[in-house]
């Protein structure tokens, strides 16, 4: 039987901007800051910060237990301003990720914290993960293994996110433009130039759909998204789901007959009546590259898959 201080866990994966981790999943994102280059984010469980994440991009190379010692420096000074008892330990043995450069160290002061501080040479990213824990609590096997999960880059192409146990890949290329992170929806726009890939996932289906069509609450809910579209809308079964395939051609492009670059939409959404859950998958861009939508659509996981 587990102990109080170190209960079974279930843990999911959690991916923002490249930056991908192994989580416990009640550790959900409580902010987030920042683009492609340089950033910060914050999971909490229902009480208190859990991990925080800061990650830079664009140096060539860079002495980790050096960079380490310095911010270890840094944290010190603030403490003794705000008279906190601190203590530190540098070159801490835990498990981290391959292929990076990688420093472990840990610090107690209001909460005890494991800090990985690792150089991906691949990609020049800096990623400083912090595991943070009550007083008493054992931390070392729960950092241990968000930290060995970290990854910070595209794998074959593809980079993943997931966020509130939705999932969804775009290739590389693609960057995150907007997002919706609400109770209600969750929801990811990406751009590539003149093409745009978005997924959405929102709550209660059966709620929402107790007066209306499938139809009918995909163009009420998305009315500002395909007012420009001449829809064409087709029923089908998806993952053997309810859903509707849904595509068109801009109004603009088709009064014009630019017909070889003209701007396509092509979608699908399907009820999960598993999770109670309505999925939206939307990909504009070039006719010819109309194809990419249906890896996109498959990348979507209808609900949040558990590893015990």
């Amino acid at each position: 039987m587990a102990s109080k201080q170190n209960p079974e866990r279930n843990w999911t994966a959690f991916a923002w901007r490249g930056i991908q981790l192994d989580v416990p999943d009640d550790w959900n994102l409580g902010a987030v800051t920042g683009t492609d280059r340089k950033g910060h984010l914050r999971l909490d469980d229902d009480e208190i910060a859990r991990v925080e994440v800061n990650w830079e991009r664009g140096r060539a190379r860079l002495d980790v237990k050096a960079a380490a010692a310095s911010h270890l420096e840094q944290l010190e000074r603030v403490a003794r301003k705000k008279k906190i008892a601190f203590r530190s330990k540098r070159n801490v043995r835990i498990a981290v990720p391959a292929d990076m450069e990688t420093t472990c160290f840990e610090w107690r002061g209001d909460f005890h914290a494991l800090n990985l501080l690792a150089f991906c040479s691949s990609c020049k990213r800096v990623t400083l993960v912090r595991v943070l824990g009550r007083p008493g609590e054992k931390l070392k096997p729960v950092a241990a293994r968000v930290f060995e999960s970290l990854r910070d880059h595209a794998v074959n192409g593809v980079i993943p996110w997931a966020v509130y146990g939705f999932r969804c890949a775009v290739p590389e290329q693609f960057h995150l433009e907007d997002s919706v992170l609400n109770l209600q929806r969750v929801e990811l726009k990406f751009r590539s130039g003149g093409e745009e890939a978005a997924a959405a996932r929102s709550n209660l289906a059966a709620m929402q759909l107790r007066e209306r069509t499938l139809e009918q609450w995909l163009r009420e809910a998305f009315r500002k998204e395909l007012k420009n579209f001449d829809l064409k809308v087709a029923s089908r079964t998806y993952r053997g789901h309810e859903a509707l395939d849904f595509s068109g051609k801009t109004r603009l492009a088709r009064i014009r007959s630019v017909v070889a670059r003209s701007s396509k939409l092509v979608g699908r959404l399907w009820r999960c009546g598993d999770s109670d859950k309505l999925f939206v998958v939307r990909w504009r861009g070039r006719e010819d590259r109309s194809t990419a939508f249906e890896p996109f659509c498959d990348s979507v996981s209808c609900h949040e898959v558990r590893e015990p």
